[in-house]
């Protein structure tokens, strides 16, 4: 009878013993995973950091070197021309024009094609006489999506825009491409008249 409360008290002191460890081994392994999470942290923020740095290097040479020639006199976008096999097209061949194709030129002061880095907003309009513009569709072409629109090749080089239409349901549409160039922030636009049917 004495035996069996000493050997209990002996068995709960044990398992007082037990919990602060087992407590313990638990925070151990959270302050683990929080170092393992914050490590991996540090090391995607020093790679951006890295990329950035690099980023700020190439510029700062594009400045320095930017006037170093004397009587230079570098090429600025300056205009937006559309080819001329721009207009309405039949995709899926089901007799009805349903995408408007842009076939985009972007030129310098000296009407040389300039690749650029910007964005493009296109626009189809139906214009009647006497009332306002109806926009018809619009899609803008971020910096990515711009980028991937760019052509070279036996068509010459351009940028490729579409936009979905119903050509079904209007006669003919203006299609206005308005481009912004990153570099100078220059603006410049082109509109055409195409028929639909």
């Amino acid at each position: 009878m004495v035996v069996r409360p000493v050997l209990m008290a002996a068995l709960l002191m044990g398992s007082v013993a037990w919990l602060p460890g087992c407590s313990a081994s638990r925070d151990n392994a959270v302050l683990r995973r929080e170092r393992a999470e914050h490590q991996d942290t540090i090391a995607r923020m020093t790679e951006e950091l890295r990329r950035s740095e690099a980023e700020v290097a190439a510029l700062r040479q594009r400045l320095e070197l930017k006037g170093n020639v004397e009587g230079a006199d570098a090429p600025v976008f300056s205009q937006v021309t559309l080819g001329r096999l721009s207009g309405a097209v039949d995709t899926d061949e089901d007799g009805v024009k349903d995408t408007l194709r842009a076939y985009v030129r972007t030129l310098d002061n000296r009407g040389r094609m300039r690749p650029i880095s910007g964005q493009a907003v296109v626009d189809v309009v139906r214009i009647v006489s006497g009332s306002e513009p109806v926009v018809l569709a619009q899609k803008v072409y971020g910096p990515k999506a711009f980028d991937a629109a760019y052509r070279s090749g036996i068509t010459g080089t351009h940028y490729t825009f579409e936009l979905p239409i119903d050509g079904a349901a209007v006669d003919e549409a203006t299609v206005r491409v308005t481009i912004t160039d990153t570099e100078s922030g220059i603006v410049a636009s082109v509109q055409q008249t195409f028929a639909l049917k």
